[in-house]
């Protein structure tokens, strides 16, 4: 009953409240003054908007009659419980089925269209289908719901969002305890040094308690070594985070950065996966993942549509900019492109601008820059740092390889690298047995490489094993010496291993066999056939033709 009061609209229950009221004042009359109930009725009447007879029957009609109700529940009681027109129209069962059919669909059809279409079927059907779509609509709010018409129409997302989001309070945060990555293409068009042409993607580390953006690259696509790259900035300038919170985009979830991870979205976990990057240096356990196709799970997002915005657009930029939609080209479109470095100059002043702009009512009015420094000079004592040879190790891309059966060696980006240990290790194994993990830095691939187990255990660094010219006769004579020593080496560690000869060791069972008394085995004996001679034979065979075939015809010729 109270949800229903709740539910009417304000002028019922204004209507409602004067004719409980003047209901009262009659009945307050005539237990007053002793007068009948009929003529306190009339006076009533005369001084409100009731007549006598409304108020009667409000009073002591069987709907609802207030007569031995309290008092409190008379307005509940006089509601005005009419539906409005339409509300009760009569409509086929088959009707009202075809217009749920197609109009609760993805393609969201208006409803007049699904009107028409319900109106078209039931002419020939003998269908009772009302006059106007908003009879339709009604009802479809009454029995449906709106959040079930908007998930059939609009999607899961849109459905979702009829909630309000959840505010996350990051005051029990501190300065990187909490990295957030993600990537975005800006709409400018850019040019590189060696002449490819495109849309830059920006590569940005957000600090979740303060909001800043703490390091950050401008990449040619959204790539894994652009993450790592932008994350090895981070951990120079300001030291290792405790969590890292990424998307599931095949760069920032890719098995280099994640692989070991236990709750990867992307992927399948497989045995031989090498221990990525952030898993190696954070744990499995410190890496945080966004809700696929859930863009609010992470905060940077809300950075990277201003930052987009303010570098696509800027003035040194004009005649760049793209559009954020192919409808949406500006007049100027391919006018020109700008230099890399001019769009990386104009997203430093305008990260810089982001980081210091004060008045943030987020951080109480001081900058995200402010706010970061301020945290992490609290709480310096508290954040790791990598020494500078763990650095360099840290910053090295890893890729999974399997060795050669033969030689042991491995190749990366197409560079073959090799060494003896490998040769040790993985030679003439099986292919399983031959599977590890090279780090390596993807700028400078004539470096050597760090070949590990699966599980990082190093194996061995290896040299590049670069080509030579085909004609190289120095070239030749290097890889025969190398040979050589590498034969004389092997035939050595033979022959250290190996101090009984095989005659020796013939000897030896050949003494053992006498000694235990085995006898030799006797040859078999063979076994001759016994076959008649060929001419009786033929004579025989000729004997019994003749007596099968010749003797009934001698017998009849006499």
């Amino acid at each position: 009953m109270r949800r229903r009061w709740e539910a009417a609209p304000q002028a019922r229950r204004a209507r409602a409240l004067e004719l409980a009221a003047a209901v009262a004042a009659a009945v307050d009359r005539a237990a007053a003054e002793g007068a009948p109930l009929g003529a306190a009725f009339e006076a009533a009447a005369a001084e409100s908007a009731w007549s006598a007879r409304r108020l009667r029957n409000a009073w002591s009609g069987e709907q609802p009659g207030l007569k031995r109700r309290p008092r409190a529940l008379w307005p509940l009681l006089l509601l005005d419980r009419r539906r409005g027109p339409g509300l009760t129209t009569e409509i086929s069962d088959e009707a009202w089925q075809a217009f749920l059919a197609d109009y609760l669909r993805p393609e969201a059809p208006p409803a007049a269209h699904s009107h028409r279409l319900v109106q078209r079927l039931g002419a020939a059907r003998g269908w009772v289908v009302p006059a106007h779509p908003r009879t339709l609509l009604r009802r479809l709010d009454r029995e449906v719901g709106r959040a079930a018409v908007i998930l059939a129409r609009q999607g899961a997302e849109a459905a979702a969002a009829m909630r309000p989001p959840q505010i996350r309070s990051r005051d029990d945060l501190r300065a990187l305890e909490i990295a957030c990555a993600d990537g975005h293409t800006l709409d400018v068009m850019a040019r590189w040094p060696k002449g490819m042409v495109g849309r830059p993607c920006l590569l940005g580390w957000q600090d979740i308690y303060s909001g800043a953006i703490i390091a950050w690259r401008l990449e040619e696509t959204e790539t894994s070594d652009g993450y790592r790259a932008a994350f090895g900035d981070l951990i120079v300038e300001w030291g290792i985070p405790v969590w890292v919170l990424l998307d599931n985009s095949r760069a920032a979830a890719s098995k280099i950065l994640s692989g070991g991870s236990r709750t990867r979205f992307r992927g399948r976990a497989r045995d031989d996966d090498p221990v990525g990057i952030f898993t190696r240096l954070l744990g499995p356990d410190r890496i945080i993942w966004a809700l696929p196709y859930h863009g609010r799970s992470k905060p940077v997002e809300r950075a990277f549509r201003d930052l987009a915005t303010a570098i696509s657009r800027d003035i040194r930029l004009r005649g760049a900019w793209t559009g954020s939609s192919p409808e949406r080209k500006p007049e100027n479109y391919g006018e020109r492109t700008v230099p890399i470095a001019d769009v990386e100059a104009v997203a430093a002043d305008a990260i810089r601008e982001h980081n210091e702009r004060p008045g943030r009512r987020a951080t109480g009015g001081e900058s995200l820059m402010a706010r970061f420094l301020g945290s992490h000079a609290e709480h310096a004592a508290a954040i790791r740092r990598l020494t500078g040879e763990q650095l360099a190790e840290w910053l090295l891309a890893c890729a999974r390889a399997t060795a050669d059966r033969k030689s042991g060696a491995v190749t990366v980006a197409g560079q073959r690298y090799w060494a003896e240990a490998l040769a040790l290790r993985f030679a003439g194994r099986t292919g399983a047995q031959r599977r590890c993990v090279v780090r390596f830095d993807p700028d400078r691939l004539d470096r050597p490489v760090r070949v590990e187990e699966l599980d990082g255990r190093l194996i061995a660094t290896a040299e590049p094993q670069g080509s030579v010219p085909f004609l190289s006769r120095e070239g030749a004579r290097a890889q025969a010496r190398d040979a050589a020593r590498h034969r004389r080496a092997a035939k050595e560690q033979l022959d250290a291993a190996r101090r009984m000869e095989a005659r020796r060791l013939a000897a030896l069972v050949a003494e053992d066999a006498a000694a235990r008394g085995v006898p030799e085995k006797p040859a078999a004996p063979v076994v001759r056939g016994a076959f008649p001679d060929q001419p009786a034979a033929a004579d025989q065979l000729e004997r019994r033709f003749e007596d099968a075939i010749l003797g009934p015809w001698k017998e009849k010729t006499g």
